[in-house]
């Protein structure tokens, strides 16, 4: 068959196959109102979800509110599985106003602002549980050891006085740090809290020694802020604007977007007209990019700022190849590639996450990471 003539043809049948797709994942999307996919989802009973941490608190007669209000209401405490503040300088500042009231803010996301400076764990095996070490924090005296599962954990090195818990060489797990007349707890990875890991080890523990130390705790569970607020504020730029939409309809917006493109693709599937030959565009290869790119950062004699742009590119490719929000954090980047590719989730951690670079060696094995990992999500066929 002549070129235009398959690819009218070819284009007919993606269109089909596209509006398929999107009924069926409109029946699907409307028969899981609550469980659904969405990481650290306190409505959610997936594996990933935080239903079972909510009803644990409960259970210990915390008072529960799910909440998307910055700062909360009427709450002595507050946990937030991932920042939804990022980049939001005025939540921020509330946030930070509301704890120096006296109130308590958990935030298990390493990578936020509100927490101290964080590196990632590189462990041998996943399976290894973490040890409690050197702790002191009496409010953690029955934790003993923590299981995050398959995931990376991070490891805090606060500056100042602050109170650490499993600590070891590399860092602290959790921290405690004064602010005003309240205190921030880090913690080192929210997965300890999933319904797939709650049951392990000491991780119920952690939660309720944190959450609900006593009863009638009010709790807070911070989720992300309505889509309304961010245009009625006027910050972040539309491309921010339509990624947090994304993130907060991607089920409905999802179904829109495949029915769309299903009929731009029939539309586009009929040729008329002689079949014209077009000329493919030549690619250049990931790896001669990669080098390319690290050859002219090694220049300017900063090995670790180089690292920094190479990872900070191969994030904002793959959060752009899986459908993951730009500022989604490193290690919900490393579950989603290793779920859906056969690489080592030390491989992938390593390739996406800030860790310091001090060394040309350690920048070289840096570059051939990133390009083993962008030529195995982008252009190979397990994604």
């Amino acid at each position: 068959m002549s070129a235009g003539g398959g690819r009218g043809y070819r284009g007919v049948v993606i269109g089909v196959v596209v509006v398929l797709a999107a009924l069926v994942a409109a029946a699907v999307i409307g028969d899981t109102d609550e469980d659904t996919s969405l990481p650290y989802d306190p409505t959610s009973t997936g594996s990933s979800g935080t239903k079972a941490f909510v009803e644990l608190l409960e259970r210990f007669d915390a008072d529960v509110e799910l909440t998307d209000e910055y700062p909360p209401r009427d709450a002595d405490v507050a946990v937030a599985f991932l920042d939804y503040t990022y980049g939001d300088e005025a939540q921020q500042r509330r946030l930070r106003g509301w704890v120096a009231d006296g109130n308590t803010l958990v935030m298990a996301d390493p990578s936020s602002t509100l927490t101290p400076f964080a590196e990632l764990e590189l462990r041998t095996g996943f399976d290894e549980v973490l040890e409690r070490g050197a702790c002191d924090l009496d409010a953690l005296d029955d934790v003993r050891t923590l299981d995050p599962g398959d995931h990376p954990v991070a490891r805090f090195r606060p500056s100042g006085e602050a109170s650490t818990c499993f600590t070891n060489d590399l860092g602290s797990f959790v921290t405690v740090q004064a602010a005003g007349d309240g205190r921030i707890v880090a913690v080192g990875g929210p997965d300890v809290f999933t319904n797939g890991q709650l049951g392990e080890a000491d991780n119920a523990v952690l939660a309720v020694s944190l959450l609900a130390p006593e009863p009638g705790t009010r709790v807070a569970v911070l989720g992300p802020p309505p889509f309304e607020e961010l245009i009625d504020s006027g910050t972040g730029d539309p491309g921010a604007l339509l990624d947090r939409a994304m993130e907060l309809r991607g089920g409905l917006l999802l179904v829109e977007l495949l029915v769309a493109f299903g009929a731009y693709a029939l539309w586009r599937g009929r040729r008329l007209g002689r079949p014209v030959a077009e000329p493919l565009p030549s690619q250049i290869a990931g790896s001669e990019l990669v080098v390319a790119m690290g050859d002219l950062l090694h220049q300017t004699r900063s090995p670790d700022r180089a690292a920094r742009l190479l990872r900070a590119d191969l994030r904002r490719q793959l959060c752009e190849r899986l459908g993951l929000p730009p500022d989604v954090v490193p290690q919900v980047i490393v579950e989603t590639v290793t779920a859906r590719t056969t690489l080592p989730p030390e491989v992938v951690a390593f390739a996406v996450t800030d860790v310091p670079v001090t060394s040309d060696t350690e920048l070289v094995d840096l570059a051939r990471r990133v390009d083993a990992v962008r030529e195995e999500v982008l252009h190979g066929t397990h994604v």
